[in-house]
C-alpha cells in the first residue's frame, strides 16, 4: 500500500517548469557572424553590437560608442517575423528585414535600401542582403 501511495503522490506532483525561452528582439546583441552579399566578413565582438530598446529605439555600437541610432518596428506574428529599420531618425529610407530568435541567438537578414524584404535567412553572392548571427549579451550582475 505504501508503494501505491508514493506512486499516487509522485504522479500528482506538478512537474518543474522550464524557464520560457526568450524570443524578444529587445536587448543587446553582439555580432558573431556577418555575411554581406554572399561574402563572410570578419567580426570582432567589440566592433558590432546592436541594441533594441522596448520603446522602439535602437543603436548600433562600434568599439563601445554609439555609431548610429534610430527606430525600429517588428511584427513577431508574421512568418518569418519582420523587422523594419529606419536609416535616419526622421524615418527616411527603411531597411526591410526578417529575423528569428532562438533562446540567446538571433538571426537577422537585412535588405539593403530599396531592396525587397528577404524571404529566407541567406545572403547569396550578388544579393542585396546582409545576414547577421547575434548572441544576446547577458545582463551583468
Amino acid at each position: 500500500m505504501n508503494t501505491t501511495l508514493l506512486l499516487a503522490i509522485a504522479l500528482g506532483a506538478p512537474a518543474l517548469k522550464e524557464k520560457p525561452r526568450e524570443t524578444t528582439i529587445v536587448g543587446e546583441w553582439e555580432a558573431q557572424e556577418i555575411v554581406v552579399s554572399g561574402r563572410p566578413r570578419k567580426t570582432r565582438v567589440e566592433d558590432t553590437t546592436w541594441v533594441f530598446h522596448a520603446d522602439g529605439s535602437r543603436e548600433i555600437r562600434r568599439d563601445g560608442k554609439v555609431a548610429f541610432s534610430g527606430k525600429f518596428t517588428v511584427d513577431a506574428k508574421s512568418s518569418p517575423a519582420t523587422l523594419d529599420l529606419d536609416a535616419k531618425a526622421n524615418g527616411e529610407a527603411v531597411y526591410l528585414c526578417i529575423y528569428k530568435v532562438d533562446s540567446d541567438t538571433m538571426t537577422l537578414n537585412v535588405g539593403w535600401q530599396k531592396a525587397p524584404r528577404p524571404s529566407e535567412f541567406t545572403s547569396p553572392d550578388g544579393s542585396q542582403y546582409t545576414l547577421y548571427v547575434f548572441k544576446r549579451v547577458k545582463a551583468k550582475d
